[in-house]
């Protein structure tokens, strides 16, 4: 059955305790976590990290290099391992590139909600329209 999978939609309900609204950290990663980009006991934080770089970009308009993002990471990494991360969130549908760099949603939307909220609907749709099309079997 691994063969059959493609790929999974994860969301967490979460409580969001004050402290998570007052620290940027905290809530990359509370909404990593809440957007399964992360597992509850993972203690790797380079997609979240790239995440709160592209983040970042979001809010100056501008699409960031896999250099620039590099340069920007905390902690420091490889161009490569960058990359390895954008290309999954590029997966995930979160990330387009848009010219020489890469941004969130695909650079028409704004607002993180509003980029989320896009990507997760047309990943639940697709997966809705095949349950749909094996809802027939039972008939």
């Amino acid at each position: 059955m691994d063969e059959l999978i493609k790929a999974e939609i994860c969301f967490r309900e979460l409580a969001l305790p004050t402290e998570v609204k007052l620290s940027r950290e905290k809530a990359l990663k509370w909404l990593a976590l809440s957007i399964g980009l992360i597992s509850p006991k993972d203690s790797r934080q380079g997609i979240v990290s790239v995440f709160g770089v592209l983040v970042d970009g979001l809010k100056m308009g501008l699409p960031l290099s896999i250099e620039e993002i590099a340069h920007k990471v905390e902690p420091r990494m490889s161009e490569k391992t960058v990359y390895y991360h954008i290309k999954r969130l590029k997966d995930l549908g979160l990330v387009s590139k848009k010219g020489n760099g890469y941004i969130l949603g695909d650079g028409v939307e704004t607002t993180l909600s509003t980029i989320i909220s896009k990507a997760y609907s047309e990943r639940l749709k697709k997966v809705l329209e095949e349950i749909g099309q094996v809802e027939h079997a039972f008939d």
